[in-house]
């Protein structure tokens, strides 16, 4: 038995529109948790300048994910091929993410905050696109 439903890579999947949307919103409680008990974690400085540049980059990143993850076969063929690759490339991620928090803490928490929000609605309309389909 499978953790994960063979059908994820689908678009119009049911199973995997909602396993991406339960890893969202986790990724929402984290980084929202951390966004609200800022001053144990880390500081988030509330300035304009600052949640305006956040969620511009949230924005972008979190729809530029959906739509590749979902809408290129080529992106879900390269994810889905080789076992070693995706080992490799989420090991990249989880380092190049470490890194970026160590520099920017309070624009990483708010970025990626914005970037689980935008990709919940982008992950539906993606899915509702497809499901007819």
């Amino acid at each position: 038995m499978a953790a994960l439903p063979e059908d994820r890579t689908e678009p119009g999947s049911v199973n995997g529109a909602l396993v991406d949307l339960g890893w969202m919103v986790a990724g929402v409680l984290v980084f929202g948790s951390l966004a609200v008990f800022e001053p144990l974690f880390v500081a988030v400085d509330p300035a304009p300048a600052t949640v305006a540049g956040s969620a511009l980059i949230g924005g972008v990143v979190g729809t530029a994910i959906v739509v590749l993850s979902v809408e290129s076969e080529r992106a879900r063929s390269f994810w889905a091929a080789n076992y070693r690759r995706r080992l490799v490339v989420l090991f990249a991620f989880i380092v190049g993410m470490q890194a970026v928090f160590r520099l920017f803490p309070g624009w990483t928490v708010l970025s990626a905050l914005v970037a689980f929000l935008v990709a919940i609605p982008v992950r539906l309309a993606s899915y509702y696109r497809h499901r007819d389909r």
